[in-house]
């Protein structure tokens, strides 16, 4: 797609399945002649550089039915245009408004691509953008972390991609690297007149500056990986303690095994609940031998790495039992995680014990204690808006201030280093930059080819195809 940008694309744009409203969008040189021939009111407006044109109005559409003939439909729509270069793509760019039945989108993208437009490939809208100086590669990629943003913590990683915070950051190292380069070569060029533009002393300061931004950045900047997965709780407790009774209830959903008979879940079932303020895996263990903690326990190797990777602890307690304080083990309250204490099965006691249990166990621990009933529902309501709470203090904690880097950004900081590392070496070793200033300048321009490879100045077609088919079509 990246050799065909001055055709004109379709897709639609809006998110599979029905709504009020879908759209479609085309972009390129024809973008507004083909929006003009599906609509009725097809009047010539003049172009306008500052404003979107609105035009209300009725889309014709015709279909060719299998038994023959020809069925035509009009829709009411709006068309909305906009006029290279202010647009999304840096393009002409036509928008039709119309109800959003799939099938009635596509149909639209049909006729379309009848009148000379072609389909969109995931991401193509957006890679236009890039390529015509709408965006950098790291706003792209914000674009994209946007799309399949799944909570609060995904949308402020977007947001700050988006928004070009890590952009304006690494556009700043990236100047003074070249202004160093441009310095360092003025060197080369004028090594045999009695001039130095910078010394080695210097050159080795301003490049120790631009390696401890640099390290410090890898050091603290945070993990869009972490982030995106979303947060991850494990349900934990003793056989029967009613763990996946409650991961149902829970879900809506009879989605594990679920009886009287201990012991019933033998492997690990994860499911994702979807609550106000965004997504969480929910993780139903089989019951451990709750007297050892799991490192401890060798046929437990699977779920103590996947207890280790869990971002919370929901555990359950079988009030139903006698003395089921003794059941709070000191490992659990120890954790450094936050952890929800369920005493389950209250339904099955009467209120005054209900009451006097849950003071003995809220006398040994600090956590957060909940009365529930898996089985019955009593209770969560409450558990669920823990949970909520839990991912909007998880969001809270991704700084918006803060830099946030992915696995491209973190491998191309790290390959410019070592290229750092031997040109201040090189400044160490030498009483003059022009006795050294060649491989300086090869060293510097190879850090530059990384951090040019963040932003997008410096760009190879395999890592253009990983960035933009991330997108889904019509993005």
């Amino acid at each position: 797609m990246f050799d065909r940008l001055d055709e004109t694309i379709v897709a639609i744009s809006t998110p599979p399945g029905k709504s009020v409203r879908g759209v479609v969008r085309l972009s390129g040189p024809e973008a507004h002649a083909v929006a003009g021939q599906l609509f009725t009111d097809n009047e010539l407006l003049p172009e306008n550089t500052r404003f979107p044109q609105r035009r209300h109005g009725v889309l014709q559409l015709c279909s060719v039915p299998a038994s023959g003939g020809v069925r035509s439909a009009a829709l009411p729509a709006e068309r909305w245009l906009f006029y290279a270069p202010r647009s999304y793509t840096r393009q002409h760019v036509a928008e039709l408004h119309t109800l959003g039945a799939p099938a009635l989108l596509q149909l639209v993208v049909e006729q379309c691509c009848q009148l000379g437009a072609r389909l969109a490939q995931p991401g193509e809208f957006t890679a236009r953008a890039f390529f015509n100086g709408a965006l950098d590669l790291t706003r792209a990629e914000g674009v994209a972390a946007m799309i399949h943003a799944r909570n609060t913590a995904q949308l402020r990683v977007a947001r700050a991609w988006l928004g070009g915070r890590l952009a304006d950051r690494f556009q700043s190292i990236h100047q003074r690297l070249i202004d160093l380069v441009a310095l360092v070569e003025a060197d080369i060029d004028f090594a045999d007149e009695p001039i130095e533009f910078i010394t080695p002393a210097q050159l080795q300061e301003q490049l120790h500056t631009i390696i401890n931004d640099l390290e410090q950045w890898l050091g603290r900047a945070q993990s869009s990986e972490r982030v995106a997965p979303g947060l991850r709780a494990m349900l934990v407790g003793r056989p029967n303690a009613g763990k996946s009774t409650l991961l149902n209830a829970l879900h809506g959903s009879p989605r594990a095994i679920s009886s009287p008979q201990p012991g019933t879940t033998r492997d690990l079932l994860s499911v994702r609940l979807s609550l106000d303020c965004g997504e969480l895996e929910l993780l139903d263990s089989a019951g451990w031998d709750m007297t050892t903690a799991p490192q401890d326990q060798p046929g437990k190797n699977f779920f103590f790495r996947e207890w280790q990777r869990a971002d919370l602890l929901i555990y359950l307690l079988d009030i139903s039992i006698d003395n089921p304080e003794a059941h709070l083990l000191d490992w659990i309250l120890r954790d450094a995680r936050p952890v929800m204490l369920l005493a389950n099965k209250c339904d099955l006691l009467t209120t005054e014990r209900c009451t006097v249990i849950l003071q003995q166990l809220q006398a040994r621990s600090t956590h957060s204690l909940l009365l529930i009933s898996a089985e019955q529902g009593i209770g969560l309501g409450a558990v669920r808006s823990w949970l909520s709470q839990t991912i909007i203090h998880a969001a809270q904690t991704v700084d918006d201030n803060g830099l946030i880097l992915n696995a491209r950004h973190r491998d191309a900081l790290q390959q410019a280093l070592p290229a750092l590392y031997q040109a201040s070496r090189w400044c160490q070793s030498a009483t003059a930059i022009a006795d050294v200033a060649e491989w300086i300048a090869t060293d510097l321009r190879a850090a530059l080819h990384m951090l040019g490879l963040i932003s997008g100045s410096i760009t190879t077609e395999d890592l253009l195809q990983r960035i933009f088919t991330q997108f889904c079509i019509g993005k």
